[in-house]
């Protein structure tokens, strides 16, 4: 039989609720479905009412096609009487709620109301095979699905909370998934609306080159495969070689539990083998996990495990346990520590390191334990201090050897290490630091070398990219520089490092310039000891020469002074300026002072000495003699040699001898002599002698000044004679020789024969002296003529045979 009509009502059938899906209408189509092969052959139904809702039927060779808003159905049905079922061969069924197309064979048992059907889906860009099994409103399904490229259609129709949302997509995206399988069930309500819940379903899948993100801004992790598996409302990942930043992860996984719920929790169990560089710091830094450091040298085996809040981002549980035989850790991007055999714990807040070994040759060697306090940002250190040294290249400055000094750690604003021991603060801030030396006291038990006289004071240094200053007062025990006759002990300075190059000033009174091996020196209104200086450093100069022979360095130093005093022993050296160039390798040092219009110029390479000074003032000679009773003219001098052992000659001009002891002593001798007090003018007198010209070989050997040839040129007499001084003595011995110029014939019959008169071949007389005992006030008698004639040293023939090349 044929039907054909254009709307057909069917009144009969009970109303139903509002909530009518595409599941409840293929169990209402079922109950009246079993007739109609019975009876027709074909059926054409454009509008078939069955209450509030509309189908269109076409039945045609034994073939079913319903549409209606839900679900459109081309199916082949048969009805076996005997068992009371229906067959579907269904060629295609789309449920528009969700877009889902299925394909595949069905039964529905009518006297127990189940149905159950299997085949293939295709829906949300995903295609697969299925198995549905139907009874009391429930439906069980099992699914798996071909390869497909995207989670996104079925996660934005699922529409989970967003947080959780995120974390299925887009947080793990993948190039490729796969589901092997998943099994659930779908409660029916009675008016037909589907209750969905998660919780009763278990699936495995599996996605291909996929990246899971942590956060956004931070790199994610790679890796080729995520083994994937749902059940009791635990997502979990098992990730397959993932790397992070490079980084293996192996052993890593990550799980969600309560997927369903708003108190859903990222569990993250997170395996490193890596540096913990600045992609780690910014993943655990998302977290509010702030670490004060990165690592930039070595490798780290670390084990996070990370509970993170979905709804309302808290972590709400952290663990690392970080090892490392090997690192380099830089704080707050300035200052790097070596590390040997690390292990950090972290809890919660807190990070704790176990006892460790921080060299950083050669200047520490220390073992250290302590704890930071991530939330606080504070840090307590216990440091064991083995080995703590500075030096300038082979220079010691600082020393400090098995010393508990506790370090506090404060990163709130930059990165400050203080202690307080030690009254040390430094503050590393982004692109520089600033080091506090509070109390030099508290550092001075461990100075040694040229900082061990450092007393006390304050050091204040600022670092950044560009340059160093440091500004300071320091008290330190001085016998070298002198200001106004006191040592100078309190230095307030102020320094600036820039690039290569290096200022100092001190007091405005001594500027330094340092630059590469070159330093130069300024030096204004100080003298300076150069003995005690030389002593000082003599031990660093050696240390610092050798080390510039073998690595072939040359070090130039330029001093430069004004209006200062240069001294040596117990000579002295007053100089309106002063210049001096120092080479290390090989060791030379040339030099120029300057004295009103005269000038000194000497060269000392390696133990070779060359000075000589030309038209210098009277106070020169005196200072450089300790000879204080020469006044007046000009002076020039030469010395060659050694420092410790050199020689030369004195030489003078139209200066006085007189005003000191030894002229007085030698004035009173001869104003007991007859012979003397017969001379109409003899040249001595209270005023002191004259000299015209005069001249002195000499010979240096320390602390002794040995004066070989002595000849003064007076108006009316003559001076000759040689002996030495001795300046840690501070004693004379010599001898003198006064030849008076005024004829004998002159005198003679004025004059008693004398034993210690020397008569000339010119018709001369001359007297010898002998001078002895303590500069200050020494001895002079007279020698007899036999004596001087049984001399070693003949005066006269001296005094007679003088060269006079002294002179030229």
């Amino acid at each position: 039989m044929t039907v054909s009509a254009d709307t057909i009502e069917v009144i009969s059938i009970k109303k139903e609720g509002r909530n009518i899906n595409s599941i409840r209408e293929i169990e209402k189509i079922a109950d009246w479905i079993e007739f109609l092969p019975h009876y027709f052959d074909h059926i054409q139904i454009d509008n078939l009412l069955i209450g509030k809702r509309r189908l269109h039927i076409l039945y045609l060779n034994d073939i079913f096609y319903i549409d209606n808003d839900a679900l459109q159905v081309a199916a082949k049905i048969s009805y076996h009487p005997d068992t009371k079922k229906i067959a579907v061969d269904l060629h295609r069924l789309l449920l528009k709620d969700p877009h889902v197309t299925l394909v595949g064979k069905f039964t529905y048992d009518i006297p127990l109301r189940r149905w159950r059907g299997k085949g293939h889906y295709s829906g949300f860009g995903i295609e697969g095979s299925y198995n549905v099994v139907e009874q009391k409103n429930r439906i069980h399904f099992i699914l798996d699905s071909k390869p497909f490229a995207s989670l996104k259609p079925l996660v934005d129709y699922l529409n989970p909370i967003e947080p959780i949302k995120e974390w299925i997509y887009p947080r793990i995206p993948a190039k490729k998934y796969i589901l092997h399988r998943m099994n659930g069930e779908i409660f029916i309500k009675k008016d037909g609306g589907i209750v969905f819940d998660p919780a009763h379903i278990e699936a495995s899948a599996t996605a291909y080159n996929a990246k899971i993100h942590f956060q956004k801004g931070v790199t994610p992790v790679v890796t080729p495969r995520i083994d994937i598996s749902y059940k009791n409302d635990v997502l979990s990942f098992k990730l397959s070689k993932p790397t992070f930043a490079g980084k293996p992860l192996d052993g890593s996984h990550v799980e969600i539990r309560e997927l369903s719920k708003r108190s859903a929790k990222l569990d993250a169990h997170i395996v490193v083998e890596g540096a913990i560089d600045d992609d780690i710091v910014r993943l655990l830094a998302s977290y509010d996990i702030n670490l004060p450091f990165v690592q930039t040298e070595g490798k780290t085996e670390a084990i996070v495990d990370l509970t993170i809040k979905l709804v309302g981002v808290s972590i709400l549980k952290y663990h690392g346990d970080y090892r490392t035989e090997r690192a380099t850790l830089l704080f707050d991007r300035t200052i790097s520590i070596p590390v040997h055999n690390l292990h950090v714990i972290s809890k919660k807040s807190d990070i704790v390191i176990e006892r460790c070994r921080i060299k950083m040759d050669p200047y520490i060697d220390a073992s250290l334990r302590g704890t930071i306090d991530l939330h606080a940002k504070r840090g307590l250190f216990e440091p064991l201090i083995h080995r703590m040294g500075y030096s300038l290249g082979q220079i010691p400055l600082f020393d400090m050897r098995e010393k508990e000094v506790p370090v506090v750690l404060d990163y709130k604003n930059g990165t400050t290490f203080s202690a307080e021991k030690l009254a040390l603060k430094l503050l590393y801030r982004q692109g520089g630091a600033h080091i506090s030396l509070l109390s030099i006291s508290k550092l001075h038990p461990y100075f040694t070398g040229p900082l061990k006289p450092l007393q006390k004071g304050r050091i204040d240094i600022d670092i950044d990219k560009k340059e160093t200053k440091a500004i300071g007062r320091v008290t330190y025990e001085n016998k070298v520089i002198f200001q106004k006759g006191r040592p100078l002990e309190t230095f307030v300075f102020n320094a600036m490092h820039n690039g290569n190059k290096t200022d100092i000033s001190i007091d405005d009174a001594i500027k330094a310039v340092l630059e590469q091996n070159n330093v130069s020196v300024t030096i204004r209104e100080s003298d300076i000891y150069i003995d005690r200086l030389l002593d000082t450093i003599e031990d660093y100069l050696s240390r610092d020469k050798n080390d510039s022979a073998e690595n072939g360095h040359n070090h130039t130093i330029a001093v430069e002074g004004y209006d200062g005093t240069l001294f040596y022993d117990t000579l002295q050296l007053p100089c309106r300026k002063y210049s001096a160039n120092i080479e290390t390798n090989p060791l030379r040092v040339k030099f120029i002072t300057k004295h009103r219009s005269g000038e000194i110029h000497g060269l000392v390479t390696g133990d070779r000495l060359h000075i000589a000074g030309d038209n210098l003032p009277d106070y020169i000679v005196r200072g450089l003699t300790t000879i204080d009773a020469i006044h007046g003219g000009t002076f020039s001098f030469e010395a060659k040699g050694s420092p410790h052992y050199f020689k030369g000659t004195i030489r003078m001009q139209d200066t006085v001898w007189a005003k000191n002891a030894l002229y007085n002593n030698i004035l009173a001798t001869l104003n007991t002599i007859p012979a003397v007090l017969t001379l109409k003018n003899p040249g001595f007198s209270k005023k002191g002698f004259k000299i015209k010209k005069g001249a002195i070989e000499y010979h240096y050997k320390k602390p002794t000044l040995y004066l070989d040839t002595v000849l003064l040129k007076g108006e009316s007499a003559n001076v000759t004679g040689a002996g030495a001084i001795d300046f840690k003595k501070k004693s004379v011995d010599m001898k003198l020789q006064v030849h008076f110029l005024e004829s004998l014939t002159n005198v003679l019959g004025k004059i008693p024969v004398a034993g210690y008169l020397i008569f000339g071949k010119d018709k001369t007389i001359a007297i010898t002296l002998k001078v002895n005992g303590p500069l200050k006030n020494p001895k002079v008698t007279t020698e007899t003529a036999k004596e001087i004639i049984k001399a070693p040293l003949n005066i006269l023939q001296r005094t007679l045979s003088l060269p006079f090349k002294l002179f030229k």
